[in-house]
Order: structure tokens, then sequence, then C-alpha cells
């Protein structure tokens, strides 16, 4: 038996005639699509190669005219299979807009917002998702190893734009450092807030990270990052999406904890990132020695070294 695609775990998901449209499409296109979006009454859409197009028959089309549409019936339809057909039991994940299904893929969620005493800030009514394709842990570009092998290891930042393969880039260098890619095989802890980096089910990573990683999934980073200190003795710590004061202050601990650093922020360029009032302190500071900055067009990665700063 063949294994599925990213594609085809995603499409999964989607209702009919949305999900044989979609797999009636050329190869290519499964291969270069990063998102598929449904929003209620309006044509079906793809996302790749950084243009917006649009579900037709057999073929994505330029325009709009002639697409296949999406009815609410059908995106609340691809939510409810996206919860295995149980809302109540994903509220946490509905509650923040997004939802992860089995291979790490991300689904973004729009609708009315709804609060209670009870159950606290949830969404429903949905009017529009985004699944975004994951696409596993490839290897990493042995470009950027050999980055780490001339500058040695450093806290390192990943930068790029939504969409650029931040995430995909981080997986590969996990997969890399704890799977004996540099000179030995290290300890990588993995905070994974939104289950999107290792995707784990039932007590398992379904996307390969290597022999030295361990993952704390959908605590908080700030959280995640102290557990992982705290109880694992790691080498190097890896998580997603920095941005706030929280986790400024997790990266801080890692630090004094004599810890190495990974994450990803966005931002077109790390001068965006010099503006952002919770990282341009640690970017003063020279807490990061190492940029890797993804470019969004043709996923390519420019790294350069600012030493400085080390360890604790």
């Amino acid at each position: 038996m063949s294994r599925e695609t990213p594609f085809e775990q995603v499409t999964a998901v989607l209702p009919e005639p949305i999900r044989s449209g979609c797999l009636a499409l050329p190869q290519p296109v499964w291969e270069r699509c990063q998102e598929i979006r449904l929003t209620s009454g309006q044509p079906v859409s793809l996302y790749g190669e950084g243009r917006l197009r649009f579900l037709g028959e057999g073929a994505l089309l330029d325009e709009p005219q002639g697409a296949l549409c999406a009815t609410a019936v059908q995106v609340r339809s691809c939510v409810q299979a996206c919860c295995e057909y149980s809302l109540y039991s994903h509220q946490d994940q509905i509650a923040q807009g997004f939802l992860t299904i089995r291979g790490g893929h991300r689904v973004g969620l729009c609708g009315k917002r709804f609060y209670s005493p009870e159950t606290g800030e949830t969404v429903h009514e949905f009017e529009a998702v985004n699944l975004r394709i994951a696409r596993g842990a490839l290897p990493a570009d042995p470009a950027v190893l050999r980055f780490y092998r001339l500058h040695g290891l450093g806290n390192t930042l990943i930068v790029g734009p939504p969409g650029s393969g931040k995430t995909t880039l981080l997986r590969g260098l996990i997969r890399a450092f704890s799977g004996g890619g540099w000179e030995r095989y290290l300890k990588v802890g993995v905070v994974d807030e939104r289950g999107e980096l290792a995707n784990c089910l039932g007590g398992q990573c379904q996307t390969d990270l290597g022999p030295g990683a361990f993952v704390q999934s959908y605590f908080s980073k700030a959280e995640g990052i102290f557990r992982c200190v705290r109880t694992m003795s790691p080498d190097l710590v890896a998580c997603d999406e920095i941005g706030n004061e929280e986790d400024v202050a997790a990266l801080r601990r890692c630090a004094v904890s004599g810890v190495w650093v990974i994450a990803t922020a966005h931002g077109d360029t790390v001068e965006d990132l010099r503006r952002n009032p919770a990282l341009a302190p640690l970017l003063k500071q020279g807490f990061f020695t190492h940029f890797l900055q993804v470019s969004p067009h043709d996923f390519s990665v420019r790294a350069h070294c600012e030493r400085g700063a080390t360890r604790g």
C-alpha cells in the first residue's frame, strides 16, 4: 500500500465534490500547493508558488469565474472532519482559531465569536477554513549544515513571512541535530504549542524528528520551555513562532541554563523584527548569533552569523 502524500492527507477532510476536484488536479499541483481555502459562498482556492488560484474541473483557474464554490454546510462539514466529528473534545484548539490534523497540518478557522462564562471564548458558525499543508521533516539544506560546521552552534532565529517554509526548515534542523547530523547526537527539546512540528498522536510523533528529540505538545511556549529545561536536560530547545514577552522570558531561561535555542519568527527581514517591542531587546543584546532568512518565493535560505553572544 502506497504512503499518502501530504496533499492526500489534507484533502481527506474535505467534503465532496471538493475533495474529488482537488485530487483530479495534476501531480505538480499536489507537490507545490501550500494551502487549500474554503469560504462559505465563495470559490474554493488553492495557494502555492506565491499565487492564489481557483479550483476548476481538473485544473486551477486564474480567475474565479467557473470555479467550484463552497457552501456553509461544506465548511462546517470540513471542520467536523478535522475534529474527527467531536467538536467538543477540540474546543481548546477551536478557541485559539486552529486545529491540527493527522500529518501535522494546521487548519485555520474563521467564524463568529462566542463567549459564555462556563466555556470561555470560542468560535462557532464557521465561515472559512484554511488548510495549510505541512511537508514533514525534509532533510536540512546541506548549505545550512555547512554554515553550522563553519560557525558552530549558536542561538538561531529563522526569519520569514507566513508560508515561507520556516517551520519546514525548523523540522529539518531538529532532525539533523537529534539524528547525528551534527558532531554528535544532540538532545533536542521540541516545544510544539500548536501540534504542527511533531503531530503527536497517542503519545507518538507522526513526524520523524530523530532519536534525540522529545516533545512537549500543546503547552504554551513559556511553559513547554520551562518543562524541557527543568526535567529533560536538553542540549537545545526548538520552538515555532516566538513574538511576545512571555516567549522572550522563557528563551532567557534557556540561556542561563546553558541550553541553545532555535526559534522562528514572522518577518520579511531581521530588521522587521528589530521593531518588535518584545524581540528588539533580545536582538540588541546579541542573544541570537545565527540568522536563517527564508525566501517565500523559492524557499531558499540566506544564513549569516553575528558573533558576540554565547550560550549563557
